[in-house]
């Protein structure tokens, strides 16, 4: 084993040998790799403890630990045994053996706590994140971090119902903190919104229960096109966030927006063209969203549903998901 290797070199490991194993075990995807990462972070600990200083835990060493722990989906309570970790760390720096909690640090649990789907993790990230913010430790990766966790919903595993919406007005408002702080602040900023951070706060609408949330993805999408063109190359828009705002209008179901929503089905595939390029999912997501806005027999909606067939037979993107789509939207002719 890597451990052992270590132990039996004449040159004796330290933090950074220790460091590239316990980086390996959380890239590995082994079922075993949270525990072994831990266990290096252990005798690290207590090497240090000890007096040996060369061997002493870093940022680095908590952050893979802590990483390793994330990918282990199967542990049902991995957001708990993350902030076990991170509590380790603070301990031992208040005992003066390690530095403080570094951004990546935080930023890593904060990712662990919102994967877990814990009761209450997203409670626990919205703690971190002010206490990073308090502590001036915040970047681009914090922000979007947690604008993943409030485009997260949760389904009823036997039913399948939705009993828990994603939060898109929480999600627009760390927008609205990202985009100010990248104005303001211009390149001195750590924070800029990025083409993820539009594309999560379009998907978070789409996942919700909000009224109108067509034309909000929509709104969102166009300040992600103002974003790039004033100068933030990161805010290019890609097919994904054109694909989102095309999610959101097959899931806008109140009959009152449905006309509204189709408009803007069909206003967001024209514009994806002089952005990006639409793929199979884009093509699929049209056809579901046509079926459920607008009456099947609706004479409109056929003849804009042949032209998108056609241009997707013509770009080589029929896949499954539109033909699946296709057979309760189209005519029986097409």
């Amino acid at each position: 084993a890597l451990e052992e290797v270590l132990e039996n070199l004449v040159v004796p490991p330290d933090d950074k040998s220790y460091n590239i194993v316990i980086d390996a075990w959380a890239k590995s995807n082994l079922r075993e790799a949270a525990s072994r990462a831990e266990q290096l972070l252990d005798t690290m600990e207590e090497k240090c403890r000890h007096g040996d200083p060369n061997v002493a835990p870093d940022g680095y060493s908590f952050t893979s630990t802590i990483n390793a722990i994330e990918r282990s989906r199967h542990h049902r309570a991995r957001g708990s045994w993350a902030e076990q970790v991170f509590r380790r760390m603070k301990d031992m720096h208040s005992r003066g053996l390690v530095e403080e909690p570094t951004t990546p640090v935080y930023n890593a649990l904060m990712n662990t706590l919102i994967s877990s789907g814990e009761s209450g993790s997203i409670e626990r990230a919205e703690a971190l994140f002010y206490e990073m913010q308090a502590a001036n430790l915040t970047n681009t990766v914090t922000f979007n971090t947690l604008l993943k966790g409030y485009s997260t919903f949760e389904r009823n595993k036997r039913s399948g119902r939705v009993i828990s919406f994603s939060q898109p007005h929480k999600a627009e408002r760390l927008l609205d903190e990202m985009e100010l702080s990248h104005y303001t602040k211009g390149t001195a900023s750590f924070i800029r919104p990025d083409k993820y951070s539009y594309t999560t706060v379009i998907s978070a609408y789409g996942r919700s229960n909000a009224k109108r949330k067509a034309a909000k993805s929509l709104e969102i999408l166009h300040r992600m096109i103002d974003s790039y063109l004033e100068g933030n190359a990161a805010a290019k828009p890609g097919t994904f966030a054109f694909n989102a705002v095309l999610n959101a209008c097959a899931h806008t179901r109140p009959p009152g927006e449905r006309l509204e929503g189709f408009t803007i089905l069909c206003k967001t595939l024209i514009l994806l063209r002089d952005w990006a390029t639409p793929d199979h999912t884009t093509y699929g997501t049209f056809l579901q969203a046509s079926s459920n806005l607008l009456p099947r027999d609706e004479a409109r909606k056929l003849r804009v549903v042949e032209a998108v067939f056609l241009s997707c037979v013509e770009e080589g993107q029929c896949g499954q998901m539109v033909v699946r789509n296709l057979k309760n939207v189209a005519s029986p002719e097409l």
